[in-house]
């Protein structure tokens, strides 16, 4: 006796695809809050226990240094990870800025704040 075959599983809505982009740019977005306030703590600690001797100053001030351009990176993603968390409230997430046609979703997976589909990147890279 012949067994009944399967209908393919179907592939995942639009709709459900944003809902899933939006619960990981949210967790996300969230990941970073956290570890900027940890950077931001641990720099109010690094002045706070300033060593004695100069070698020691100089370490800490790399340290310094590394944190706050570490923290201004996370902040860039953190903004970027708010406007696309804005673009999928308003509808308007995962539209090509330049052609207004829909972004891969395999990009969008790759690059949660990406603006622009993988053809307009290409054209501007040849430009």
């Amino acid at each position: 006796m012949a067994q009944p075959s399967k209908a393919p599983a179907s592939k995942p809505t639009r709709t459900a695809f944003l809902a899933e982009v939006k619960q990981r740019l949210v967790r996300e977005y969230d990941r970073l809050t956290s570890r900027l306030s940890a950077l931001v703590d641990k720099g109010k600690t690094l002045w706070q226990e300033q060593g004695d001797k100069e070698d020691e100053n100089a370490s800490e001030v790399a340290e310094f240094q590394d944190t706050i351009s570490l923290e201004k990176n996370l902040e860039k993603s953190r903004t970027e990870l708010s406007e696309a968390l804005k673009q999928v409230e308003a509808g308007t997430y995962g539209t090509c800025q330049q052609c207004k046609n829909p972004i891969e979703e395999a990009r969008l997976k790759l690059v949660p704040g990406a603006t622009l589909c993988a053809t307009c990147v290409k054209r501007s890279r040849e430009s």
